[in-house]
């Protein structure tokens, strides 16, 4: 191989990984939970696995060092996504109960189990890669500068190509097409004989596979429809917030978004509880604005109250919007509903006018996204747009007789945020709990305001509503939500906290559900105290890369709700600034020994500042949008700070490379490739199943902070004393 082919086998490998892992990211998150918990817990097995495999890689016998070895590991790596796309879809329902949630241990174990053929082969050919370029005639210190931005300059390109040109528009299976292609084309340039022959088949055969075009052979319906069994899927499709997929079973529609139901076409129950609760209050309202289920028929039952004269239905996604035309045109075609396709927080900042009723339709706050909408500056924003004595109707949780004390702790929080921003809180107990909010008064004859309004619903009726408003239902609930509770904010999110502790250990007696994060943690501490102080650095490097990565994404998605569509963006954002800082001209100031540690100790502070300055840079995007009247500057910002981010991890990986000289290319590589992975997995696991749900975002960039002043003292130290 030349120094010009290894090099573009590099970048390739760079751009197709990048693509793989957010394919892959994406069926993960969808088949175990639907929560970011998962995103980092996928990114930290991905990681793990990926540093693992270079660690393997300088051990692997030599036939695979030489040109038909590393031309059968591309061909394997262009061919594996698509297998493990359809295991991950097939094995969910076999693995775990359909419909049942899937705890933290299972959830990292299952990542691990799927993810270990594709990573272990990619970390394992980067060392190969550098020794392979070494051998070419260029010195160790160089060879892994260059495979290091190689690969990450290829990352970029991957994810620019991802999130722009593919993602939109192609399924899974087809949008791997390219880079597999790529990557069967560069291995057939490698091997010599028969090999090339079989790579080429390989090469003609991937995409007609992928895409479809063999008579009723179709990859994506056929195993959508394992996921669903018993459900008719009558579509699956691309969108900006999760891959859409609409099922009928007995004349009835669902919508799932990221695997989550997240909303039922002709749920007449709770259809008319969500619409008749809140106008029930007001039954005079002429302007109502309904955030979510418009879709489900809610903007329907509203418009049944005689004055109402505009609903606006905000729905966040173009995909929800457009199937609903199509499968319930019924709940959508009244001339006095205007339906906006907007994000519903950023449609109330830009938003003039004013509502007599808002009603938020959300599933419960069981991800970062979801919470969005349970936060006191969302309340903050929604009261703006009330007119005087209007109503905010928000639901959360589900009462069943019994208040449990997770239950209790998810409503006294709600209603603690809740009466930070409105003067009253009423909780109606009906199939979810219902919180009414306003600055006028609310009312408990639910039935006689509806029965007022000359109106007969179904369901919410004297008789049901008897039921359900009883004296002592009514009193169990106050007491439970009257608990001494914290207010849940957009960077401290408590309500989505109280979710995933439940969430981690619902199904454990607390043992195992730590077992393996305990065997992983101490397993990468030895690893840790084994390595040179360089190595060390590198390590203290990934870590604090993918922590403040998950605080910038998350960050993110609670001011523009999304983090589906704009990951693939941040990871090529991040690979460009890497690369940028690893082609950093430090060899001068390299030339005199002394200056090495100093510029680990500089590194090591700058990076400490950038994570002092996240949280003030989140903030401040939020305020750059509210005086610009738009959401680009302050998206720029945050891309800003990760393009700077990436580039000071960047910079301390190429000084490290100079940094740490012993051992040859091969164990080098392997050694700080090994480092730079497995402190990006710890960080990546402990940032999202830890750190940030239990501790908010600033005091998480604060710790980052400290822990990068403390590695640059104890660097700086040791240069002194020697």
């Amino acid at each position: 191989m030349t120094r010009r082919l290894i090099l573009l086998s590099t970048a390739v490998l760079g751009a197709a990984a990048i693509a793989t892992q957010l394919v892959l990211m994406r069926e993960l998150w969808e088949a175990l939970s639907g929560n970011e918990l998962v995103v980092g817990i996928t990114l930290g097995s991905w990681l793990l696995l990926s540093g693992a495999g270079a660690s393997l890689g300088r051990r692997l016998p030599g036939r695979f060092s030489n040109d038909n070895g590393l031309g059968l590991i591309q061909a394997a790596l262009a061919l594996l996504p698509f297998a493990l796309i359809l295991a991950i879809r097939a094995g969910r329902n076999v693995l775990f109960l359909r419909g049942a949630s899937v705890d933290a241990t299972g959830a990292i174990a299952t990542s691990l189990l799927l993810l270990a053929p594709y990573c272990l082969l990619s970390g394992a050919l980067l060392p190969l890669l550098a020794t392979k370029l070494d051998s070419s005639g260029e010195d160790g210190a160089r060879a892994l500068r260059s495979v290091y931005v190689s690969e990450t300059l290829g990352g970029a390109v991957g994810g620019v190509v991802f999130s722009f040109l593919l993602a939109p528009f192609l399924d899974p299976f087809a949008l791997l097409v390219p880079f597999a292609a790529t990557q069967l084309i560069l291995a057939m340039l490698c091997v010599s004989g028969r090999l090339r022959i079989i790579i080429l088949a390989a090469a003609l055969a991937c995409p007609l596979v992928a895409l479809g075009t063999w008579g009723d052979l179709n990859l994506e319906r056929h195993s959508t429809a394992l996921q669903h069994p018993g459900e008719r899927v009558l579509q699956q499709s691309p969108s900006p917030y999760g891959r859409l997929v609409i099922t009928e079973a007995s004349g009835q529609f669902a919508f799932y978004s990221l695997g989550i139901p997240w909303l039922t076409a002709s749920n007449t129950e709770e259809v008319e509880e969500t619409a008749h609760f809140a106008l029930s209050q007001r039954p005079d309202a002429r302007r109502v604005l309904l955030i979510g289920g418009v879709v489900a028929g809610i903007a329907r039952e509203v418009l049944r109250y005689p004055k109402i004269e505009t609903v606006v239905g905000v729905e966040q996604d173009p995909a929800v919007a457009a199937a609903g035309r199509r499968f319930a045109p019924g709940n959508l075609d009244d001339p006095r509903l205007r339906l906006v396709i907007d994000d519903g927080r950023r449609f109330l900042r830009s938003h003039d006018g004013l509502f007599d009723v808002i009603i938020v339709v959300a599933p419960d706050p069981s991800s970062a996204l979801l919470n969005r909408v349970h936060t006191a500056e969302f309340y903050g924003e929604a009261r703006k747009r009330l007119s005087p004595g209007g109503v905010l109707a928000i639901a959360t949780g589900r009462y069943a007789n019994a208040v449990s004390p997770e239950l209790s702790a998810l409503v006294s929080c709600e209603r603690k945020t809740l009466e930070s921003v409105f003067a009253r809180v009423l909780l109606i107990p009906g199939g979810r709990i219902h919180f009414l909010a306003s600055d006028g008064p609310l009312h408990t004859d639910i039935a006689s305001r509806i029965e007022s309004a000359g109106l007969k619903p179904a369901y919410v009726n004297r008789h049901s509503l008897d039921a359900l408003l009883a004296p002592d239902r009514l009193a169990d609930l106050e007491r439970a939500s009257s608990a001494p509770a914290e207010i849940n904010r957009d960077f401290n999110p408590m309500l989505y906290r109280l979710i995933l502790r439940h969430w981690t250990s619902q199904f454990s007696d607390g043992l195992a559900a730590w077992l393996v994060p305990a065997i992983g943690l101490i397993a990468l501490g030895a690893f840790f105290l084994r390595q040179s102080a360089p190595a060390r650095m590198l390590f203290i490097g990934g870590f604090t890369a993918t922590t403040l990565e998950m605080v910038l994404l998350l960050g993110y998605q609670n001011l523009y709700g999304t983090l589906y569509r704009q990951t693939g963006l941040f990871v090529a954002v991040f690979m460009a600034g890497m690369a940028l800082g690893g082609l950093a001209p430090i060899a001068r100031w390299y030339a005199l020994p002394s200056r090495r540690s100093l510029s680990l100790t500089v590194i090591a502070a700058m990076l400490a500042l950038a994570a002092g300055l996240i949280p003030f840079v989140l903030r401040s995007s939020a305020a750059f949008d509210s005086l610009a009247g738009s959401a680009i500057p302050g998206q720029a910002l945050l891309l800003c700070a990760t393009f700077v981010l990436a580039a000071g991890i960047g910079l301390l990986f190429a000084a490290v490379a100079i940094n740490d000289s012993s051992g040859s290319t091969a164990s080098r590589a392997a050694r700080l490739f090994s480092a730079d992975l497995l402190g990006a997995a710890l960080g990546a696991w402990m940032a999202s199943a830890w750190l940030i749900p239990r501790f908010g975002f600033t005091a998480v960039c604060l710790f980052v902070a400290a822990l990068n002043l403390l590695a640059g003292c104890l660097v700086f130290k040791r240069s002194a004393a020697s």
